[in-house]
């Protein structure tokens, strides 16, 4: 998706809901080899998302099957295996990533593993109605709502952002991982998944 201005906005004010700061030993996962788009340069020079965060002072790892840009070359299809990287990070960014993976169960299911309790997770997703022929898939904020409840999750921030038009409507939520526990299993997501995570 590229990273634009309000994007970024979204996300630092996420990380400031948290009670975060950016420094040393603060970890942030990306997903996707993000791009920061024209819009952003008035923030940064930086030209990826991994350029930008780390500027800020976070630890960052972003991961893409691609393994372009410096990204770890994983399927978030597939669970992960690295037990260095689960659990490890305090925030974890999903901009425009997840609606691309086929496997929407394993997807999330990493992303939980992959955050420490009390870790923040931002999602920044196309809205159902919206992003025509984008990706694979299209969010509501009422499975957000569902997941959040499902897992425990405290809900932080949320916001409906469109910077290109009526087209370009994006399902932003920060949620926050309550506690260290199991992430739901197939069926259960699949319940909550129906009707509120759309097929393109």
């Amino acid at each position: 998706m590229g990273l634009q201005l309000e994007y970024i906005q979204f996300i630092n004010d996420s990380v400031a809901a948290a009670g975060l700061k950016p420094r040393p030993g603060v970890t942030m996962c990306e997903l996707g080899n993000q791009h920061l788009r024209k819009s952003a340069r008035s923030l940064t020079k930086a030209k990826t998302g991994k350029e930008y965060f780390r500027s800020l002072g976070f630890e960052h790892t972003s991961i893409d099957w691609n393994g372009l840009d410096g990204a770890m070359a994983l399927d978030l299809r597939q669970p992960i295996q690295n037990s260095a990287l689960l659990g490890k990070f305090d925030v974890l960014t999903n901009s425009g990533t997840s609606e691309h993976v086929e496997n929407q169960y394993e997807c999330f299911k990493n992303i939980h593993q992959l955050v420490k309790a009390r870790g923040l997770m931002v999602h920044l997703n196309p809205m159902t109605g919206s992003w025509p022929g984008h990706g694979l898939y299209y969010y509501t904020f009422d499975f957000f709502r569902r997941l959040a409840q499902a897992c425990q999750y405290e809900w932080l921030l949320e916001k409906d952002l469109a910077v290109k038009g009526d087209q370009s409507h994006l399902v932003c939520v920060a949620l926050r991982k309550a506690q260290e526990n199991a992430f739901i299993d197939q069926h259960e997501f699949d319940q909550l998944a129906q009707g509120t995570i759309l097929n393109s």
